[in-house]
Protein backbone atom coordinates (compact mmCIF):
# COMPACT_ATOMS: atom_id res chain seq x y z
CA UNK A 1 0.00 0.00 0.00
CA UNK A 2 2.78 2.33 1.13
CA UNK A 3 4.66 1.95 -2.34
CA UNK A 4 1.11 2.34 -4.55
CA UNK A 5 0.58 5.77 -2.48
CA UNK A 6 4.25 6.85 -2.86
CA UNK A 7 3.67 6.03 -6.67
CA UNK A 8 0.82 7.93 -7.08
CA UNK A 9 1.84 11.36 -5.54
CA UNK A 10 5.51 10.62 -7.40
CA UNK A 11 4.76 9.74 -11.01
CA UNK A 12 2.50 12.73 -11.40
CA UNK A 13 4.90 14.97 -9.94
CA UNK A 14 7.69 13.45 -12.37
CA UNK A 15 6.21 13.98 -15.67
CA UNK A 16 5.72 17.32 -15.11
CA UNK A 17 9.86 18.03 -15.25
CA UNK A 18 10.37 19.56 -18.39
CA UNK A 19 13.10 18.41 -20.25
CA UNK A 20 13.04 14.68 -18.25
CA UNK A 21 14.01 11.48 -19.23
CA UNK A 22 11.09 9.69 -17.60
CA UNK A 23 10.97 5.32 -18.19
CA UNK A 24 8.26 3.21 -17.14
CA UNK A 25 9.52 -0.52 -16.84
CA UNK A 26 12.56 0.27 -18.32
CA UNK A 27 16.13 0.83 -17.15
CA UNK A 28 18.43 3.65 -18.01
CA UNK A 29 22.02 3.36 -19.11
CA UNK A 30 24.46 5.92 -19.00
CA UNK A 31 27.71 4.86 -20.48
CA UNK A 32 31.10 6.23 -19.64
CA UNK A 33 31.91 10.08 -20.14
CA UNK A 34 28.52 11.01 -20.99
CA UNK A 35 27.08 14.50 -20.36
CA UNK A 36 23.12 14.78 -19.95
CA UNK A 37 21.33 18.04 -19.06
CA UNK A 38 18.08 16.53 -18.28
CA UNK A 39 16.31 14.81 -15.03
CA UNK A 40 16.61 10.81 -15.44
CA UNK A 41 13.55 8.79 -13.93
CA UNK A 42 12.48 5.48 -13.38
CA UNK A 43 9.76 3.44 -11.99
CA UNK A 44 10.60 -0.32 -11.70
CA UNK A 45 14.04 0.13 -13.38
CA UNK A 46 17.26 0.86 -12.71
CA UNK A 47 19.37 3.89 -13.21
CA UNK A 48 23.32 2.99 -13.94
CA UNK A 49 25.63 5.87 -14.50
CA UNK A 50 29.28 5.08 -15.85
CA UNK A 51 32.38 6.81 -14.81
CA UNK A 52 33.50 10.57 -15.73
CA UNK A 53 29.86 11.22 -16.59
CA UNK A 54 28.04 14.99 -15.94
CA UNK A 55 24.34 14.05 -14.65
CA UNK A 56 23.23 18.38 -14.75
CA UNK A 57 19.48 16.87 -13.71
CA UNK A 58 18.37 14.48 -11.07
CA UNK A 59 18.64 10.74 -10.99
CA UNK A 60 15.03 9.48 -9.86
CA UNK A 61 13.67 6.22 -9.81
CA UNK A 62 10.51 4.03 -7.69
CA UNK A 63 11.32 0.74 -7.13
CA UNK A 64 14.68 0.41 -8.66
CA UNK A 65 18.64 0.59 -7.78
CA UNK A 66 20.59 3.63 -8.61
CA UNK A 67 24.64 3.29 -8.82
CA UNK A 68 27.09 5.72 -10.65
CA UNK A 69 30.68 4.81 -11.50
CA UNK A 70 34.12 6.73 -10.68
CA UNK A 71 34.58 10.22 -10.65
CA UNK A 72 30.60 11.08 -12.02
CA UNK A 73 28.98 14.23 -10.84
CA UNK A 74 24.92 14.32 -9.67
CA UNK A 75 23.20 17.08 -9.29
CA UNK A 76 20.53 15.08 -6.56
CA UNK A 77 19.75 11.25 -6.10
CA UNK A 78 16.08 9.64 -4.88
CA UNK A 79 14.90 6.63 -4.52
CA UNK A 80 11.90 5.00 -3.06
CA UNK A 81 12.29 1.37 -2.91
CA UNK A 82 16.46 0.80 -4.18
CA UNK A 83 19.85 0.41 -2.86
CA UNK A 84 22.20 3.52 -3.79
CA UNK A 85 25.81 2.78 -4.64
CA UNK A 86 28.50 5.58 -5.39
CA UNK A 87 31.97 4.36 -6.30
CA UNK A 88 35.10 6.70 -6.14
CA UNK A 89 35.40 10.07 -6.35
CA UNK A 90 31.62 10.68 -7.38
CA UNK A 91 30.27 14.29 -6.63
CA UNK A 92 26.63 14.79 -5.54
CA UNK A 93 25.86 18.87 -5.75
CA UNK A 94 22.52 18.56 -3.48
CA UNK A 95 20.81 16.03 -1.61
CA UNK A 96 21.19 12.10 -1.52
CA UNK A 97 17.39 10.56 -0.47
CA UNK A 98 16.23 6.79 -0.02
CA UNK A 99 13.13 5.77 1.80
CA UNK A 100 13.79 1.58 1.81
CA UNK A 101 16.80 1.20 0.51
CA UNK A 102 20.54 0.96 1.60
CA UNK A 103 23.16 3.83 0.38
CA UNK A 104 26.47 3.00 0.37
CA UNK A 105 29.87 5.12 -0.43
CA UNK A 106 33.38 4.31 -1.74
CA UNK A 107 36.83 6.50 -0.75
CA UNK A 108 36.13 9.92 -1.95
CA UNK A 109 33.00 10.95 -2.46
CA UNK A 110 31.83 14.07 -1.49
CA UNK A 111 28.23 15.46 -1.29
CA UNK A 112 27.47 18.65 -0.62
CA UNK A 113 24.11 18.19 0.97
CA UNK A 114 21.91 15.93 3.16
CA UNK A 115 22.32 11.85 2.79
CA UNK A 116 18.67 10.69 4.36
CA UNK A 117 16.90 7.42 4.46
CA UNK A 118 13.81 6.29 6.42
CA UNK A 119 14.60 2.46 6.67
CA UNK A 120 17.35 1.94 4.83
CA UNK A 121 21.34 1.76 6.16
CA UNK A 122 23.54 4.36 5.83
CA UNK A 123 27.89 2.84 4.94
CA UNK A 124 30.33 5.78 4.29
CA UNK A 125 34.09 5.00 3.47
CA UNK A 126 36.26 7.96 3.23
CA UNK A 127 33.36 9.95 2.63
CA UNK A 128 32.75 14.00 2.30
CA UNK A 129 29.00 15.16 3.97
CA UNK A 130 28.52 19.37 3.70
CA UNK A 131 25.17 18.70 5.75
CA UNK A 132 23.41 16.08 7.66
CA UNK A 133 23.40 12.14 8.09
CA UNK A 134 19.17 11.76 9.01
CA UNK A 135 17.29 8.86 8.95
CA UNK A 136 14.53 6.50 11.24
CA UNK A 137 15.61 2.90 11.30
CA UNK A 138 18.67 2.78 9.38
CA UNK A 139 22.19 1.46 11.00
CA UNK A 140 25.27 4.19 10.14
CA UNK A 141 28.60 3.18 9.32
CA UNK A 142 31.60 5.83 9.17
CA UNK A 143 34.66 4.43 8.32
CA UNK A 144 38.20 5.44 6.29
CA UNK A 145 38.38 8.93 8.17
CA UNK A 146 35.05 10.17 6.78
CA UNK A 147 33.28 13.44 7.90
CA UNK A 148 30.08 15.01 7.93
CA UNK A 149 30.07 18.61 8.81
CA UNK A 150 26.43 18.80 10.34
CA UNK A 151 24.28 16.57 12.49
CA UNK A 152 23.15 13.10 12.13
CA UNK A 153 19.33 13.05 13.03
CA UNK A 154 17.51 10.27 14.36
CA UNK A 155 14.04 11.06 13.44
CA UNK A 156 10.77 10.34 15.27
CA UNK A 157 8.51 6.61 13.80
CA UNK A 158 5.09 8.73 14.21
CA UNK A 159 3.61 5.27 12.93
CA UNK A 160 5.44 2.51 16.10
CA UNK A 161 5.52 2.33 19.47
CA UNK A 162 8.16 -0.07 19.60
CA UNK A 163 11.28 0.00 21.27
CA UNK A 164 13.89 0.47 17.93
CA UNK A 165 17.87 -0.85 18.35
CA UNK A 166 19.84 1.14 16.45
CA UNK A 167 23.54 1.33 15.93
CA UNK A 168 25.81 4.07 14.96
CA UNK A 169 29.90 3.01 14.35
CA UNK A 170 32.17 6.18 13.59
CA UNK A 171 35.68 4.43 13.12
CA UNK A 172 39.30 4.80 11.46
CA UNK A 173 39.53 8.34 12.05
CA UNK A 174 35.97 9.49 11.27
CA UNK A 175 34.46 12.89 12.15
CA UNK A 176 31.03 14.33 13.22
CA UNK A 177 31.21 17.88 13.76
CA UNK A 178 28.44 18.59 14.74
CA UNK A 179 25.60 16.80 17.48
CA UNK A 180 23.94 13.37 17.50
CA UNK A 181 20.35 13.65 18.02
CA UNK A 182 17.73 11.05 18.93
CA UNK A 183 14.23 12.87 19.08
CA UNK A 184 12.47 9.22 19.84
CA UNK A 185 12.97 8.18 23.31
CA UNK A 186 11.47 4.64 22.38
CA UNK A 187 14.83 4.11 20.23
CA UNK A 188 17.27 2.78 22.23
CA UNK A 189 21.12 4.12 20.22
CA UNK A 190 24.45 3.02 20.51
CA UNK A 191 26.95 4.90 19.49
CA UNK A 192 30.69 3.29 19.06
CA UNK A 193 33.63 5.45 19.22
CA UNK A 194 36.60 3.77 17.79
CA UNK A 195 39.64 3.80 16.38
CA UNK A 196 40.27 7.61 16.68
CA UNK A 197 36.63 8.18 15.72
CA UNK A 198 34.79 11.12 17.12
CA UNK A 199 31.74 13.69 17.57
CA UNK A 200 32.92 16.95 18.14
CA UNK A 201 29.24 18.20 19.38
CA UNK A 202 27.05 16.87 21.98
CA UNK A 203 25.51 13.15 21.74
CA UNK A 204 21.44 13.01 23.01
CA UNK A 205 19.47 10.26 24.29
CA UNK A 206 22.00 7.63 23.07
CA UNK A 207 24.31 5.22 24.72
CA UNK A 208 28.42 6.11 23.83
CA UNK A 209 30.53 2.98 23.57
CA UNK A 210 34.00 4.05 23.62
CA UNK A 211 36.77 0.87 22.10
Amino acid sequence: MKTRLTFAFLFPAMVLFTGCNVQVNRSVHLGDGRTVRADQVTVNGQITVGSDCEVRGNLTTVNGNIRVGRNSKIRSIRTVNGTVRLQDDVKIYGKLQSVNGPVSCDPGVRIRGDIATVNGNIDLRQTMVGRNLVTTHGRITLAGKSEVDGNILIKRDQGSHRIRPLSIEITEGSVVRGDIRVADRRSVVTVSLSRGGQVQGVIHNATVVEE
